[in-house]
C-alpha cells in the first residue's frame, strides 16, 4: 500500500496480515525504514486519525496517533490552518519527516486502509 502526501508517502507493505513493514518514501527518492506493525492495527490506528482534529485533543498539541516496533518510529497528528499533518518521530523523538496529505489524499487514504483491514 502506498499512501501519498504530495510528494512523499507511507509505503505499508505486508508479508502476511500479521507483520507490515513501514517505510517513508521522501520527495528526494530517500527510502526510510521506520519500523513495523499488523495490518490490523495499522488500519485501526490510521483511520480514526484522518478523521481527528484538535478539537478532540488539546489545540496546538500533537496527537499520537502510533508507535511501530524494531525500528521504534511514532506517527503523530498535527491540525493546524494548513491541515492536517502527519508527524514522524525516530526512537530519539527527533521529528524526521512531515506528511501534509491534500483532502482529496487523504480520503484515498481512507480507503485504501478500510479495504485493507481485515475482517
Amino acid at each position: 500500500m502506498i499512501l501519498r502526501a504530495g510528494q512523499a508517502a507511507l509505503h505499508i507493505e505486508c508479508a502476511t496480515p500479521g507483520w507490515c513493514r513501514c517505510e517513508l518514501l521522501a520527495p528526494d527518492g530517500t527510502v526510510r525504514y521506520l519500523g513495523a506493525e499488523s495490518l490490523a492495527y495499522l488500519c485501526r490506528q490510521l483511520v480514526p486519525a484522518l478523521h481527528r482534529t484538535t478539537s478532540d485533543a488539546r489545540a496546538g498539541a500533537d496527537a499520537w496517533v502510533l508507535s511501530l516496533s524494531e525500528a521504534h518510529h511514532t506517527i503523530f497528528l498535527r491540525d493546524d490552518p494548513v491541515g492536517q499533518r502527519f508527524i514522524v518521530r525516530d526512537a530519539q523523538g527527533i521529528e524526521v519527516a512531515t506528511l501534509t496529505p491534500t483532502d482529496a489524499e487523504l480520503r484515498d487514504w481512507d480507503t485504501i486502509l478500510r479495504r485493507a483491514l481485515p475482517a
